[in-house]
Protein backbone atom coordinates (compact mmCIF):
# COMPACT_ATOMS: atom_id res chain seq x y z
CA UNK A 1 0.00 0.00 0.00
CA UNK A 2 1.52 3.46 -1.10
CA UNK A 3 1.89 6.05 1.80
CA UNK A 4 1.21 9.38 1.35
CA UNK A 5 1.88 12.21 4.28
CA UNK A 6 -0.46 14.74 4.33
CA UNK A 7 1.47 17.94 6.10
CA UNK A 8 -1.33 20.29 7.36
CA UNK A 9 -4.75 18.62 7.67
CA UNK A 10 -6.58 21.78 7.99
CA UNK A 11 -9.80 22.55 6.32
CA UNK A 12 -8.49 21.49 2.91
CA UNK A 13 -6.23 18.72 3.98
CA UNK A 14 -8.53 16.49 5.84
CA UNK A 15 -10.53 16.53 2.79
CA UNK A 16 -7.88 15.35 0.55
CA UNK A 17 -6.61 12.60 3.24
CA UNK A 18 -9.92 11.07 3.79
CA UNK A 19 -10.54 10.90 0.00
CA UNK A 20 -6.88 9.34 0.00
CA UNK A 21 -7.67 6.49 2.28
CA UNK A 22 -10.84 5.96 0.59
CA UNK A 23 -8.77 5.44 -2.60
CA UNK A 24 -6.66 3.00 -0.25
CA UNK A 25 -3.88 4.83 0.45
CA UNK A 26 -2.02 4.21 3.37
CA UNK A 27 -2.73 8.20 5.13
CA UNK A 28 -0.45 10.27 7.48
CA UNK A 29 -1.90 13.66 8.73
CA UNK A 30 -0.22 16.72 10.91
CA UNK A 31 -2.09 19.02 13.30
CA UNK A 32 -0.18 21.55 14.80
CA UNK A 33 -2.04 20.49 18.42
CA UNK A 34 -3.73 17.14 19.17
CA UNK A 35 -7.20 18.61 19.91
CA UNK A 36 -8.49 17.52 16.68
CA UNK A 37 -6.54 13.94 16.46
CA UNK A 38 -9.90 12.56 17.05
CA UNK A 39 -10.74 13.43 13.37
CA UNK A 40 -8.09 12.21 11.70
CA UNK A 41 -8.31 8.96 13.56
CA UNK A 42 -12.00 8.53 12.95
CA UNK A 43 -11.06 8.11 9.37
CA UNK A 44 -8.41 5.75 9.48
CA UNK A 45 -5.55 8.52 9.18
CA UNK A 46 -2.32 8.49 11.48
CA UNK A 47 -2.20 11.59 13.59
CA UNK A 48 1.24 13.29 13.70
CA UNK A 49 1.62 16.57 16.48
CA UNK A 50 3.96 18.69 14.23
CA UNK A 51 4.58 22.41 14.53
CA UNK A 52 7.24 23.82 12.12
CA UNK A 53 9.26 26.27 13.65
CA UNK A 54 11.37 28.97 11.79
CA UNK A 55 14.96 28.70 12.71
CA UNK A 56 14.26 26.15 15.64
CA UNK A 57 14.77 22.16 15.58
CA UNK A 58 12.55 19.66 13.55
CA UNK A 59 10.18 17.96 16.00
CA UNK A 60 11.29 14.28 16.87
CA UNK A 61 8.89 12.68 14.70
CA UNK A 62 9.30 14.47 11.70
CA UNK A 63 11.35 10.80 10.44
CA UNK A 64 8.13 8.94 10.87
CA UNK A 65 6.06 11.17 9.27
CA UNK A 66 8.15 11.53 6.19
CA UNK A 67 8.66 7.75 5.43
CA UNK A 68 5.71 7.56 3.15
CA UNK A 69 6.75 7.34 -1.10
CA UNK A 70 4.25 10.86 -1.46
CA UNK A 71 3.95 14.50 0.46
CA UNK A 72 1.27 16.61 -0.03
CA UNK A 73 1.68 20.06 2.01
CA UNK A 74 -0.63 22.35 2.39
CA UNK A 75 0.62 24.33 4.81
CA UNK A 76 -0.86 27.96 4.55
CA UNK A 77 0.61 31.30 3.88
CA UNK A 78 -1.01 32.65 7.04
CA UNK A 79 -1.68 36.64 7.29
CA UNK A 80 -0.19 36.71 10.26
CA UNK A 81 3.49 35.43 9.20
CA UNK A 82 5.28 39.36 9.52
CA UNK A 83 7.11 39.69 8.12
CA UNK A 84 6.76 36.66 5.36
CA UNK A 85 9.70 35.56 5.16
CA UNK A 86 8.97 33.56 8.37
CA UNK A 87 6.96 31.19 5.70
CA UNK A 88 9.89 30.73 3.38
CA UNK A 89 12.08 29.72 6.91
CA UNK A 90 9.36 27.85 7.63
CA UNK A 91 9.19 25.55 4.85
CA UNK A 92 13.18 25.81 4.64
CA UNK A 93 13.56 24.35 8.06
CA UNK A 94 11.62 21.14 6.61
CA UNK A 95 13.72 20.43 3.42
CA UNK A 96 16.60 18.97 4.77
CA UNK A 97 14.34 16.29 6.51
CA UNK A 98 12.55 15.47 3.23
CA UNK A 99 16.01 15.27 1.16
CA UNK A 100 17.41 12.40 3.57
CA UNK A 101 13.87 10.69 3.36
CA UNK A 102 12.20 8.14 0.74
CA UNK A 103 9.83 10.86 -0.55
CA UNK A 104 9.36 10.51 -4.44
CA UNK A 105 6.40 12.39 -4.96
CA UNK A 106 5.65 15.98 -3.60
CA UNK A 107 2.27 18.51 -4.23
CA UNK A 108 2.09 21.95 -2.63
CA UNK A 109 -1.06 23.87 -2.79
CA UNK A 110 0.30 27.42 -3.38
CA UNK A 111 -1.74 30.01 -4.78
CA UNK A 112 -2.80 32.11 -7.94
CA UNK A 113 -2.02 35.12 -6.07
CA UNK A 114 1.21 34.79 -7.24
CA UNK A 115 0.22 36.07 -10.81
CA UNK A 116 0.09 39.89 -10.79
CA UNK A 117 -3.58 42.28 -10.33
CA UNK A 118 -3.50 43.05 -13.76
CA UNK A 119 -5.89 42.83 -16.37
CA UNK A 120 -4.83 39.90 -18.34
CA UNK A 121 -4.96 35.99 -18.89
CA UNK A 122 -2.26 34.12 -16.60
CA UNK A 123 -1.17 30.22 -17.65
CA UNK A 124 1.46 28.10 -16.19
CA UNK A 125 3.87 29.81 -18.41
CA UNK A 126 3.57 33.10 -17.27
CA UNK A 127 6.34 35.34 -16.15
CA UNK A 128 6.19 36.31 -12.07
CA UNK A 129 6.89 40.10 -12.04
CA UNK A 130 6.70 39.58 -7.55
CA UNK A 131 4.51 42.83 -6.68
CA UNK A 132 4.74 42.47 -2.59
CA UNK A 133 6.49 40.66 -0.21
CA UNK A 134 4.13 37.53 0.11
CA UNK A 135 3.87 36.97 -4.18
CA UNK A 136 7.94 36.91 -3.91
CA UNK A 137 7.97 34.82 -1.02
CA UNK A 138 5.37 32.37 -2.43
CA UNK A 139 7.39 32.12 -5.52
CA UNK A 140 10.62 31.50 -3.56
CA UNK A 141 8.61 28.56 -1.54
CA UNK A 142 7.56 27.38 -5.04
CA UNK A 143 10.77 27.27 -6.18
CA UNK A 144 11.92 25.89 -3.15
CA UNK A 145 10.22 22.67 -3.35
CA UNK A 146 11.12 21.96 -7.26
CA UNK A 147 14.91 22.18 -6.57
CA UNK A 148 14.51 19.33 -4.56
CA UNK A 149 16.75 16.40 -5.64
CA UNK A 150 14.97 13.31 -6.58
CA UNK A 151 11.62 14.47 -6.28
CA UNK A 152 9.15 14.86 -8.87
CA UNK A 153 7.12 18.20 -7.92
CA UNK A 154 4.15 19.37 -8.78
CA UNK A 155 3.19 22.77 -7.53
CA UNK A 156 -0.44 23.50 -7.36
CA UNK A 157 -1.64 27.18 -7.72
CA UNK A 158 -4.90 27.48 -6.29
CA UNK A 159 -7.81 29.75 -7.28
CA UNK A 160 -9.63 31.23 -3.80
CA UNK A 161 -11.44 28.21 -2.20
CA UNK A 162 -14.79 27.84 -1.23
CA UNK A 163 -16.85 25.08 -0.43
CA UNK A 164 -17.85 23.27 3.11
CA UNK A 165 -18.53 25.47 5.80
CA UNK A 166 -17.29 28.37 3.45
CA UNK A 167 -20.51 30.32 2.35
CA UNK A 168 -19.40 32.62 -0.39
CA UNK A 169 -22.61 34.90 0.20
CA UNK A 170 -21.07 35.39 3.97
CA UNK A 171 -18.11 36.19 3.04
CA UNK A 172 -19.24 40.24 2.60
CA UNK A 173 -22.62 39.85 3.99
CA UNK A 174 -23.96 43.35 4.81
CA UNK A 175 -20.43 45.17 4.36
CA UNK A 176 -20.58 48.83 2.39
CA UNK A 177 -18.90 50.45 -0.37
CA UNK A 178 -16.14 47.56 -0.93
CA UNK A 179 -13.51 47.89 -3.38
CA UNK A 180 -12.79 45.75 -6.30
CA UNK A 181 -16.51 45.16 -7.17
CA UNK A 182 -15.85 44.43 -11.02
CA UNK A 183 -12.98 42.51 -10.76
CA UNK A 184 -13.07 39.28 -12.11
CA UNK A 185 -12.82 36.35 -9.94
CA UNK A 186 -10.56 32.90 -9.99
CA UNK A 187 -12.28 30.15 -7.76
CA UNK A 188 -11.96 26.55 -6.81
CA UNK A 189 -14.71 24.47 -5.16
CA UNK A 190 -12.76 22.30 -2.50
CA UNK A 191 -13.49 18.88 -3.69
CA UNK A 192 -12.41 19.89 -7.19
CA UNK A 193 -9.04 20.53 -5.87
CA UNK A 194 -9.42 17.36 -4.15
CA UNK A 195 -10.00 15.42 -7.06
CA UNK A 196 -7.69 17.38 -9.23
CA UNK A 197 -4.55 16.41 -6.59
CA UNK A 198 -5.81 12.84 -6.73
CA UNK A 199 -5.28 13.00 -10.47
CA UNK A 200 -1.91 14.27 -9.97
CA UNK A 201 -1.19 12.23 -7.52
CA UNK A 202 -1.77 8.58 -9.59
CA UNK A 203 -0.15 10.28 -12.99
CA UNK A 204 3.78 9.45 -13.78
CA UNK A 205 4.09 12.72 -15.76
CA UNK A 206 6.13 15.67 -14.68
CA UNK A 207 3.85 18.22 -14.44
CA UNK A 208 5.72 20.81 -12.64
CA UNK A 209 3.19 24.08 -12.18
CA UNK A 210 -0.76 23.30 -12.66
CA UNK A 211 -3.60 26.04 -12.18
CA UNK A 212 -6.85 24.91 -10.23
CA UNK A 213 -9.37 27.32 -10.95
CA UNK A 214 -12.80 26.71 -12.49
CA UNK A 215 -14.34 27.40 -15.44
CA UNK A 216 -16.38 30.54 -14.98
CA UNK A 217 -15.07 34.39 -13.78
CA UNK A 218 -18.15 36.49 -13.10
CA UNK A 219 -17.49 39.68 -11.45
CA UNK A 220 -17.16 39.98 -7.33
CA UNK A 221 -20.01 42.10 -7.11
CA UNK A 222 -22.61 39.75 -9.18
CA UNK A 223 -21.37 36.94 -7.51
CA UNK A 224 -21.51 38.10 -3.69
CA UNK A 225 -25.13 39.64 -4.15
CA UNK A 226 -26.68 36.53 -5.69
CA UNK A 227 -25.01 34.07 -3.12
CA UNK A 228 -25.80 36.49 -0.36
CA UNK A 229 -29.24 36.77 -1.74
CA UNK A 230 -29.97 32.90 -1.91
CA UNK A 231 -28.81 32.54 1.60
CA UNK A 232 -30.94 35.77 3.03
CA UNK A 233 -28.38 37.41 4.47
CA UNK A 234 -27.83 40.95 4.17
CA UNK A 235 -26.18 41.85 0.67
CA UNK A 236 -23.11 43.92 0.25
CA UNK A 237 -22.54 47.17 -1.74
CA UNK A 238 -19.49 47.92 -3.98
CA UNK A 239 -18.04 51.39 -4.99
CA UNK A 240 -19.68 51.76 -8.27
CA UNK A 241 -16.57 54.25 -9.34
CA UNK A 242 -14.17 51.70 -8.59
CA UNK A 243 -11.50 50.44 -11.59
CA UNK A 244 -11.95 47.35 -12.72
CA UNK A 245 -9.50 44.34 -13.39
CA UNK A 246 -10.08 41.46 -15.67
CA UNK A 247 -7.64 38.96 -14.38
CA UNK A 248 -8.46 35.46 -15.67
CA UNK A 249 -6.35 32.48 -14.78
CA UNK A 250 -6.14 29.78 -17.28
CA UNK A 251 -7.22 26.27 -16.75
CA UNK A 252 -6.27 24.94 -20.06
CA UNK A 253 -3.63 23.24 -19.22
CA UNK A 254 -5.32 20.97 -16.28
CA UNK A 255 -8.14 20.20 -18.83
CA UNK A 256 -5.87 19.38 -21.78
CA UNK A 257 -3.23 17.12 -19.78
CA UNK A 258 -6.15 15.24 -17.51
CA UNK A 259 -9.56 15.98 -19.97
CA UNK A 260 -10.64 17.13 -16.25
CA UNK A 261 -13.96 18.10 -15.78
CA UNK A 262 -15.03 20.44 -13.32
CA UNK A 263 -17.59 19.38 -10.73
CA UNK A 264 -18.37 22.94 -9.87
CA UNK A 265 -17.65 25.05 -13.15
CA UNK A 266 -19.46 28.05 -12.16
CA UNK A 267 -19.12 29.74 -8.52
CA UNK A 268 -22.07 31.63 -9.65
CA UNK A 269 -24.61 28.71 -9.93
CA UNK A 270 -22.92 26.32 -7.90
Amino acid sequence: MVKVSVLGCGWLGLELAKALVSENYQVKGSLQDETNFNLLTANTIAPFKLQLTPNQSLPINIKEFLNSEILIVTLPFRRHFDPPMLYLNQIESLLPAIKSSPISRLLFTSSTSIYPPLSGTYTEGSEINSFTDRSQILYEVEQAFRDLPNVNTTICRLGGLYGGNRKLGNFLSSKKNLKRGYDLVNLVHRMDVVQIMIKLIKDRRNTPIVNCVSDKHPTRKELYESKAASLGVPLPTFDENDTIVKKIVSNDLLKSLFNYEFIYKDPLND
